[in-house]
């Protein structure tokens, strides 16, 4: 079903409707669903070395472990994707002053995902990387994922700007210091919320999913 405008009309004629943007659905809750199920899924497909192992070990181990991570990655960006669609239904249900912000910082969150995943991939798939190139592009994947907190804590901000509900909003508030403590601590090579943080990211998004599948429920009632 697409949202229609009315136009005025000055000449007696009846009113001219122009398509607007197609509205939200309950349904779409389960893009943000599956983005977290492939997500987790790709998360344990491979575990990646710590950037304070040495550039001879990291070449080593992503020629040893090629596939695997190759896997991983397209899992990653295809859930990408996947995000990008949630956010996108989520944008359409907040107040028109959140609606930009929202979308604005999923924008952030999806590029810096595939930043990530490009260092990565160069790493793996990349033939003939001396040890200084494969070191930059480790210190690379630090700092893409360093990106990457900071554009959640961002996302996760705007979530609680528009949220209707308290918890909703104490619960994403939470989501954005977590993130940025995790940025921090990882310049600082510190390791204690690089689990946390993101699992926390994800049981927001899964919240946000199931209060729009929930309003199917209520709509068929």
């Amino acid at each position: 079903m697409t949202r229609t405008t009315t136009t005025p009309s000055t000449t007696g004629r009846a009113p001219r409707r122009t398509p607007g943007p197609a509205p939200a659905t309950p349904r779409q809750g389960w893009w943000g669903i599956g983005f977290a199920g492939l997500l987790l899924i790709s998360e344990a497909a491979v575990s990646l070395p710590r950037d304070d192992r040495s550039a001879a070990f990291v070449h080593a181990f992503y020629a040893e472990h090629r596939g695997p991570i190759v896997a991983a990655q397209v899992g990653q960006l295809l859930s990408i994707l996947l995000f990008w669609q949630f956010a996108r239904a989520l944008t359409r249900r907040a107040p028109v002053p959140s609606a930009r912000p929202l979308l604005g910082t999923a924008g952030l969150v999806a590029a810096a995902a595939v930043a990530t995943s490009v260092a990565v991939l160069v790493l793996a798939l990349v033939p003939g990387l001396t040890l200084g190139a494969t070191g930059g592009w480790a210190r690379a994947t630090v700092l893409t994922d360093v990106v990457l907190s900071v554009a959640i804590a961002a996302f996760a901000t705007a979530c609680a700007a528009s949220a209707a509900t308290t918890w909703l909003r104490l619960a994403a508030g939470a989501v954005a210091v977590l993130s940025l403590a995790q940025a921090a601590l990882s310049l600082a090579q510190v390791t204690w919320l690089e689990a946390v943080a993101p699992l926390a990211f994800l049981l927001l998004v899964v919240g946000l999913s199931v209060r729009m599948l929930r309003e199917r429920d209520r709509a068929t009632s």
